[in-house]
């Protein structure tokens, strides 16, 4: 099921079962069944425990950003993406990326007994991503019939190494075997408050390596409440 962060949340709070309001219109649910998809150190893409899900007012503009390989995310300024800087993995703040910069998008990731029944865009991240080249292939919608996934499948082992990937080999701090790219920003946009449509703005708190994926691929920093 493809969703954002904001519909995950709000779904998970609707119960109101651990949580809780630390401020006015303030929100914070305590889990321990969740997981997410995270970025290690070692530019590893491994499974995380959730320990928090959050949600606030929006209190200020939003940033878009684009990547070379035609993902974006929506954050506030305040939130903590992710750069490479003297061989470590470090935030840095929304309101201080340009273009030019780059962020981690996942290239390959560990599928958990994943079944391919459904045949849509969530299959398909998950069969390139098992591949390891999830963000080798432009982020466009798939939508293929049932008896065609087996020849999908070979496509994709015969020439989707080959196909769309330039952008991701020539950044010379990218780890050997790493599950990322350095995926290149080619696009920001400012959305005003008064602008944006909904009201919170919201996050996830990982404990650990302090990071998630979004369903674009692109991953950023845990900082409280602050993703759309």
């Amino acid at each position: 099921m493809k969703t954002t962060v904001g519909e995950f949340i709000e779904s998970e709070m609707k119960n109101g079962e651990n949580v809780f309001e630390y401020d006015k219109n303030n929100y914070i649910k305590t889990v321990s069944d969740i997981e997410v998809l995270t970025v290690s150190q070692e530019e590893k893409i491994e499974w995380k425990n959730v320990s928090e899900l959050s949600k606030h007012p929006v209190n200020g503009d939003l940033i878009k950003v684009t990547t070379e390989s035609g993902r974006s995310a929506t954050t506030t300024l305040s939130h903590s993406h992710l750069k490479k800087e003297d061989g470590m993995i470090k935030p840095i703040l929304g309101s201080d990326l340009v273009i030019g910069n780059r962020i981690p998008v996942i290239k390959k990731s560990p599928v958990i007994d994943y079944e391919f029944n459904l045949i849509d865009e969530y299959d398909i991240m998950w069969m390139l991503a098992e591949k390891g080249i999830f963000s080798r292939v432009k982020n466009k919608i798939i939508v293929v019939q049932n008896q065609y996934i087996k020849k999908l499948e070979n496509i994709m082992n015969d020439t989707l190494m080959k196909y769309n990937y330039s952008f991701e080999e020539d950044f010379e701090d990218s780890l050997q075997d790493s599950h990322i790219i350095w995926d290149k920003i080619i696009d920001i946009e400012i959305i005003k408050e008064k602008e944006y449509e909904n009201k919170y703005v919201y996050d996830f708190s990982v404990p650990g390596n302090e990071t998630f994926a979004l369903f674009s691929g692109i991953v950023v920093h845990n900082t409280l409440n602050t993703l759309i």
